[in-house]
């Protein structure tokens, strides 16, 4: 689906994709009206990047300015001061030296690939409309290895926690080295 949109006063070009998993916002991808360059998109979730003040470096659209908002709070944003061309550039310059030290086996709050999803079964005595979070562990492999429920009404807790066990995700990688993820997942009843 392609639709028009406004953020941060630019009117933009975007495309919204649809899935047939669960996401509440599925990803969309933004781009200056009538050409390619892409100026906001979100991922499945609620993780944002808009990219302003594009400017062009080597045949390449480079934006100068980058903002990363997570649920709508900012989480990183970065500005461009200076493009120059790199003289010299060895692949042996952009590895870690071999006494890097990975900085725990867990990394907290990042958005990985989903592989597959679930939907709990809900109980019958469940009502009404609502919201049960469920805070999981992924494992290097991608499998949820653990889960527990921290909001939403504690009788739909083991519905949740049981569909969110049945998760796979791409592994996440540090330094080209599989980590666990520990982050929060949403059902909607």
């Amino acid at each position: 689906m392609t639709e028009e949109r406004v953020y941060s006063g630019y009117k933009l070009s975007c495309v919204v994709t649809e899935t047939e998993s669960f996401l509440l916002h599925p990803p969309q991808y933004c781009f200056e009206p009538g050409g390619s360059v892409l100026r906001y998109s979100s991922g499945s979730g609620w993780n944002q990047i808009a990219r302003n003040q594009i400017t062009q470096f080597q045949s390449s659209n480079i934006a100068r300015e980058i903002e990363v908002t997570e649920a709508g709070k900012p989480y990183l944003k970065l500005k461009v001061i200076t493009l120059e061309l790199i003289s010299n550039v060895q692949e042996a310059d952009f590895v870690p030296p071999l006494d890097a030290i990975l900085i725990g086996e867990r990394v907290q709050d990042v958005q990985q690939v989903m592989i597959r999803a679930a939907y709990p079964q809900w109980p019958a005595s469940l009502r009404g409309h609502f919201k049960v979070t469920v805070e999981i562990v992924i494992g290097k492999d991608g499998h949820v290895i653990s889960t527990r429920g921290v909001s939403g009404p504690p009788e739909a807790y083991r519905a949740c926690e049981d569909a969110a066990k049945q998760y796979v995700f791409e592994p996440f990688l540090v330094l080209d080295k599989p980590v666990e993820v520990q982050r929060t997942i949403s059902f909607l009843h």
